[in-house]
């Protein structure tokens, strides 16, 4: 339950009246305590995985998460990406960077691209 109450006063500074609401907020706490179960299992998956993904906006050129297997696997810090998302390139063999431009390029919401080389 949410209870708030604001009291009115009189001249003498009595309360003569209390504004007030009572909220069942049962639902909003299943959905808050849901959500943070699933966020945990999002950590826990995302911090171990032996695969690279990362979260981005690529309309704004903005890296919002890259798993730690970045650092194993690609040999670079996470930072540096944060700052430059498309530092990564660098490490592209040369004759593969068209194809992984291309594949940003065309990138959308919710989609998975593998580069398997």
């Amino acid at each position: 339950m949410s209870i708030t109450g604001k009291p009115i006063f009189n001249e003498e500074g009595k309360v003569i009246q209390l504004f007030g609401t009572i909220l069942n907020i049962t639902e909003r706490k299943e959905i808050e305590t849901a959500l943070q179960e699933s966020q945990e299992i999002f950590s826990q998956l995302a911090e171990n995985i032996d695969s690279v993904f990362w979260v981005n906006d690529p309309q704004n050129n903005q890296i919002f998460y890259i798993s730690p297997s970045y650092e194993r696997i690609w040999g670079y810090q996470r930072d540096e990406l944060y700052k430059s998302p498309h530092s990564f390139l660098d490490t592209i063999y040369p004759e593969d960077r068209p194809k992984v431009v291309e594949a940003l390029a065309n990138f959308t919401e919710n989609v998975i691209i593998v580069f398997d080389g």
